[in-house]
């Protein structure tokens, strides 16, 4: 393989999962590299911000790298890092198994669109067989009950090197299918460049430098771009990919741009780089919300004017959900055409992914498509909207894992040749509820 083809891959794999699950030490173990770049990520042990790198895959392919953090404070970040991922890398812990991160994580990962996904099983060294097994079960059981079901789950060990070419491999094989579907998006669609800003920084005898995944369109040396919401107008002066230098950058690539003109240093996450005259922004769009409700809590419903937190792309703006024809409030797991008011512009086009947390505390409530950008201030649909929201279908966003699925997950259980009491302290833990209804499975 070139190094022309290495440089054009445009796939990005991103991590995902609880906090101190071992995202950060799995990175360092395939890469050589701690993702870690702040001082106080590495004296606390614990990501805060998102991290970024290359690997290289058994098939001779480089790809993209996003580390994203674990812990619930950081969410906003995540969703952040999640943006233009392809391959999502979830790593749960075989000592804890699927935990309250995880599920969030999973669930902002299908809103996003995200439909491939790998699963590592890490800390393999530090649990025993019949705990390895309860966790893979866990896992299992969570996915089944998502778009994601039968991913992959790869036992592996960043302490031991267990599982590690095994993991590379797996991943290979998602990235050369996912490869192949944004080769034949991109020919031919004659779409403008968009770049959400996730980094800005300057180097010395170099200038500004902004990186991002790239989406649409490619970008060229020399090209003019313009920042939006700032207005920034801009030339690039270099760059291509993160991990090379190259004249052209494709879309679905980490990229980083050499950046040239006035303001460019103020440039900051959250801004969208595209086009003059084809990148716009809005203040009132419409979605096709699927809400999701807060993980662990008793969710209410959605009401009409609800003040959150709007996220697409990387940027996050202040906005409030508006439902049409005095439509009841949203249950959780419904799906509905919403209309959504910013109290800031948003760089925002019809297809794009849009993410909601909650005002205060922050936590995941939901998310969707983008069926129209642009919208009049109203809360009827008029005939032409009523038909361009006509043909979506709603996103395959799980909220929860049904009843049936849950009773499965005690019969294979059952079956898995364990002592009695562990299964009953499993069973206990995940679902106490119903736990003591189906005791009497894990009798041998």
């Amino acid at each position: 393989m070139t190094a022309r083809e290495l440089v054009e891959c445009p796939v990005v794999v991103g991590t995902a999962g609880h906090v101190d699950h071992g995202k950060s030490a799995l990175i360092e173990a395939l890469t050589g590299k701690n993702p870690d770049r702040l001082e106080v990520e590495r004296r606390r042990g614990m990501t805060t911000e998102l991290g970024f790198g290359e690997l290289e895959l058994p098939g001779g392919k480089i790809v993209g790298l996003v580390d994203v953090p674990g812990h619930a404070h950081y969410l906003r970040a995540m969703v952040q890092g999640a943006t233009g991922v392809d391959v999502a890398l979830l790593v749960v812990s075989a000592v804890e198994g699927v935990m309250p991160q995880t599920r969030e994580h999973v669930r902002a990962l299908e809103l996003l669109g995200v439909t491939r996904m790998v699963v590592a099983l890490t800390m393999r060294d530090l649990a025993d067989d019949e705990i390895a097994t309860l966790a893979e079960l866990d896992v299992e059981a969570f996915l089944d009950g998502t778009v994601f079901a039968g991913a992959s789950i790869v036992p592996v060990s960043s302490k031991t090197g267990e599982g590690l070419d095994e993991l590379l491999t797996v991943l290979d094989n998602a990235v050369c299918s996912c490869w192949s579907e944004h080769l034949e998006a991109v020919v031919g669609s004659g779409a403008a460049p968009r770049l959400p800003i996730d980094r800005c920084f300057s180097i010395r005898g170099t200038g500004t430098v902004v990186t991002g995944t790239l989406h649409d369109g490619p970008v060229s040396v020399g090209d003019e771009l313009v920042a939006l919401p700032s207005q920034t107008c801009c030339r690039v002066r270099g760059g291509g990919q993160v991990h090379g230098d190259t004249q052209c950058a494709v879309p679905g690539q980490r990229v980083a741009l050499n950046l040239v003109g006035d303001g460019v240093a103020g440039l900051k996450r959250g801004e969208m780089l595209g086009v003059e005259g084809r990148v716009g922004q809005t203040l009132r769009f419409l979605m096709q919300l699927t809400y999701v409700g807060r993980d662990g809590v008793r969710s209410g419903v959605l009401a009409s004017g609800t003040r959150m937190h709007v996220m697409a792309g990387t940027a996050e703006v202040l906005g409030r959900i508006m439902l049409l024809d005095d439509e009841p409030p949203i249950a959780v797991g419904e799906t509905r055409v919403v209309q959504v008011r910013l109290e800031r512009p948003l760089p925002l086009r019809v297809g794009d992914q849009a993410v909601i947390l909650s005002y205060s505390p922050v936590s995941l409530l939901g998310g969707g498509r983008v069926l129209l950008s642009h919208r009049r201030r109203a809360r009827a649909l008029s005939a032409g909207e009523r038909a361009a929201c006509a043909p979506s279908t709603a996103p395959r966003c799980s909220t929860r894992i049904p009843l049936l699925r849950r009773y499965a997950w005690y019969a294979r259980l059952a079956s898995v040749s364990l002592p009695c009491w562990t299964r009953l302290v499993l069973m206990r833990r995940r679902f106490p509820r119903w736990a003591s209804s189906f005791s009497s499975i894990a009798t041998p």
